[in-house]
């Protein structure tokens, strides 16, 4: 039996018809892995997902509001493309998850949800931090996704993410947030040359994240599967 994994699609609106949308690409990774994607679209029933389901991805997407973690913003130009409904969906999923205490992968936006979701703060754009890894650590490689920007990480040693990575490993950089202060129980698992945290672990249960994509298949960097095979595989533990 293939282990059932959760994925959260965001709120869109085609001819003033609102949608549910999610990157395919998140689905074939799971599939790949040995997983079976089941996408949510009921609000109304979280609880039925996490007994239904053995695993939970959470996705990348738009910012999450700064009211999470306890700040404030001046300018609604700075959430152009909050997912309410998504957001609301993902934190109540999230926490109901971890209270059952099944495995949970967060991916950019994802792992930040993680993070917050156990009281974790965000840098809102690490450009007003007088640094950026999109520009500081960039790393060119012969890839066929010649737009998207890549750097090296450093995976700490004595953590899970080491088991499944090499010391140093090269992954993809698209996002302008990040991980200030962590959650409870979390610790850090890898880091970008630039000091950014690049990826977290829960000390007492399957939940961890990476702050790149991992979902964007690159025959090039072998360890983007490694990762999706290790969550889909502590998810199967969880079957009976």
């Amino acid at each position: 039996m293939k282990p059932k994994i959760l994925i959260i699609g965001e709120d869109d609106f085609s001819k003033n018809i609102p949608h549910f949308v999610i990157s395919c690409e998140y689905g074939k990774a799971v599939s790949k892995a040995g997983g079976l994607p089941i996408v949510a679209l009921d609000a109304m029933n979280p609880e039925d997902y996490v007994k239904m389901c053995d695993g939970l991805l959470l996705t990348g997407g738009p910012d999450i509001h700064c009211g999470r973690y306890g700040e404030f913003y001046s300018e609604d130009s700075e959430f152009p493309y909050l997912c309410t409904n998504r957001e609301n969906l993902e934190f109540q999923i999230c926490k109901l998850f971890l209270k059952a205490k099944k495995p949970v992968f967060g991916i950019g936006r994802g792992m930040q949800i993680l993070n917050v979701v156990l009281g974790g703060t965000l840098y809102r754009d690490i450009t007003d931090e007088g640094n950026n890894l999109i520009h500081t650590a960039k790393v060119d490689i012969k890839s066929p996704k010649a737009h998207i920007t890549y750097h090296k990480i450093n995976v700490n040693t004595d953590t899970e993410l080491s088991k499944v990575l090499k010391n140093e490993e090269v992954v993809n950089s698209c996002h302008h947030q990040a991980i200030k202060e962590l959650g409870e129980n979390f610790v850090v698992s890898a880091v970008s040359e630039d000091g950014y945290i690049e990826a977290i672990e829960h000390k007492q249960q399957n939940a961890f994240g990476v702050q790149w994509h991992p979902e964007h298949a690159d025959e090039t960097l072998d360890a983007d599967g490694r990762i999706f095979d290790y969550f889909v595989s502590v998810c199967r533990e969880g079957l009976v």
